[in-house]
């Protein structure tokens, strides 16, 4: 196995494996099933979402993980955080694990929590935090510090929500308004009177909470029960000011509820894991054990065919929850590029018969969803009401899809280019050029996809921005990105590279796409492109250009040593 890819995995999983801080609460919390409450539905983050999802996402926000420690999970986190907030105002259980941060503010440098009494109270993090606003205001850059800070001070003001429990909205909004989900407390007498299943709802709420504080299993479920039934729900789309609309239907409930059960996407890419170890043992026995490469090579071809199936419905699941085509954030086009590998590698495995190939897919594949299952802070998984100038399905769907697709088929000539270096050690000439003929074919509809990926995009921002080009950065980058490829076929039409360096070409053309896709977003965060911005990664997507271009060097080296003949 390429111990790249074992570090690659062992660094996504472990950042998931932190040490889980000391929390103090009563036994019956530990006792209690609350499977019953997971689909109960709530307005949380601009959507009617299950509970189970609104509790994720809320203690992921504090926590920077699922759960404030592994034993409690999601959803006894989210309900003690309402009940004892208080006792665990006092505990270490807000992330905050930036060294320079927590020196500067006097915490201890080698801890990764703190608790939210000492957070609130601390005048340095209070500064920095509103240098950091300012600056915001200014528009200017923030430092490393402040942008520490400042998410610091989100996961504070998240942890005074969840404790205060204004984030409970189970009830609708009065008639005509009813997508303004409400508390409790904020419904009118009047209102309740009038309304016997309001009245019962009402109650519901109190007697979930209050079950869960005494340890009373009957009462919590007979509460959940009800609240589960979602009668309130509409079998239509309900507006929520602004012209936006959510989708209320009972069935998106469940359907959102199925997908974080089934975990699609996490078991797709441990069967793509098994994939590309059985189709890395079917080629190394292919000569000296044939019966046994043919069954490793059956059940490779197996593997990936279940995770493609997982992957088709973890997106279905996905596309009918949110309503829209799964690439509006990193975390989607993540996904969807980790598909889009599969969609097109395997399909080239299969024409030419290559477990060299489809080993070197489900790597990619593989790799991609690691990182896109472990890394929560940077790769957002929650689904979020679009920014205006996202909410054109049309247009979303055309060139989002185009430009993310086309990172796929680059994928794929990146990995089997990676697969062809390594024939320089191998001294393996044949198999390296059937490599780059691959890796050519695959970069040839990468630039295709690509090409009209930008043509649509400008069509977009001339409909939605009043100019067809406007050297926003996404859109040079992308440009540079592609050109870069351009290069590398134009330079393998004309001759004047040949099998070497086209598989070079591969490898090292996919740092445009890197910094289209990922650099733009993550370090340049500026232009138009603003939706699609965010923090984080750094140090991984550092390791993979260190890695790759080392590898690539270090290939070249060996190239010019002439160990392998120029075909």
């Amino acid at each position: 196995m390429k111990p790249t890819l074992l570090i690659a995995t062992a660094l996504a999983m472990g950042l998931s494996w932190a040490a889980d801080p000391l929390v103090a609460l009563p036994e019956s919390v530990y006792k209690l099933d609350l499977s019953k409450a997971d689909g109960i539905a709530i307005l949380s983050g601009g959507r009617i979402k299950p509970l189970l999802v609104a509790a994720t996402e809320g203690i992921q926000e504090i926590r920077s993980r699922s759960g404030i420690t592994s034993e409690l999970g999601p959803m006894r986190s989210w309900f003690s955080l309402a009940i004892y907030g208080d006792t665990l105002a006092k505990q270490k259980i807000i992330f905050c694990a930036y060294k320079p941060l927590r020196h500067e503010i006097g915490l201890d440098p080698a801890g990764q929590f703190a608790s939210f009494d000492e957070l609130s109270a601390n005048r340095a993090l209070q500064n920095l935090t509103e240098t950091a606003d300012a600056k915001d205001r200014q528009k200017l850059r923030l430092t490393a510090l402040e942008k520490a800070a400042r998410e610091t001070a989100r996961r504070l003001e998240k942890f005074a929500e969840a404790r205060s429990g204004s984030n409970w909205r189970l009830l609708t909004g009065p008639a005509g308004r009813e997508g303004l989900w409400r508390l409790p407390q904020e419904i009118p007498v009047e209102e309740i009177a009038t309304n016997p299943a309001l009245i019962e709802r009402t109650e519901s709420v109190r007697q979930l909470l209050v079950s869960f504080s005494r340890g009373d299993q009957a009462g919590f479920d007979s509460a959940a029960k009800t609240l589960s039934t979602n009668e309130i729900l509409t079998d239509s789309l309900s507006g929520l000011g602004e012209g936006q609309f959510l989708r209320t239907r009972p069935s998106h409930v469940r359907a959102e509820l199925l997908l974080v059960h089934l975990r699609p996407f996490r078991f797709a890419w441990i069967l793509l894991m098994l994939t590309f170890l059985a189709a890395w043992m079917a080629q190394s026995a292919s000569k000296t054990s044939p019966d046994v490469s043919r069954r490793l090579t059956i059940g490779a071809a197996t593997g990936s065919i279940l995770a493609l199936a997982l992957l088709i419905t973890g997106f279905a699941l996905r596309v009918y929850v949110s309503g829209r085509a799964p690439v509006t954030n990193m975390y989607e086009t993540t996904l969807w590029v980790g598909f889009g590998a599969m969609l097109f590698g395997l399909p080239i495995a299969l024409i030419y018969r290559s477990r060299l190939v489809l080993a070197a897919v489900a790597a990619a594949g593989w790799v991609v969803f690691v990182l896109a299952d472990n890394l929560p802070t940077v790769l957002d998984p929650s689904i979020k009401p679009l920014v205006p100038v996202l909410r054109n399905n049309f247009w979303l769907t055309l060139h989002v899809l185009t430009v993310t697709i086309s990172y796929a088929a680059f994928l794929v000539a990146m990995a089997i280019g990676n697969l062809g270096l390594v024939q320089v050690f191998r001294k393996n000439a044949e198999l390296q050029k059937t490599l780059a003929h691959y890796a050519y074919r695959a970069m040839q509809l990468g630039v295709l996809l690509l090409t009209s990926g930008i043509i649509l995009g400008g069509i977009w921002a001339d409909y939605s921005w009043g100019r067809f080009w406007g050297w926003d950065p996404k859109e040079t980058w992308s440009l540079i990105a592609d050109l870069g490829y351009l290069i590398v076929l134009h330079s393998r039409f004309s001759g004047w590279i040949r099998t070497f360096g086209t598989l070079m070409g591969s490898v090292l053309a996919f740092f445009g796409v890197v910094m289209a896709w990922y650099g733009v977003n993550f370090i340049l965060a500026s232009g138009l492109h603003s939706y699609g911005f965010s923090e984080g990664g750094a140090a991984a997507m550092a390791v993979f250009v260190v890695v790759q271009g080392s590898f690539a060097v270090i290939c070249a080296a060996k190239f010019r040593q002439g160990s392998v003949k120029k075909p």
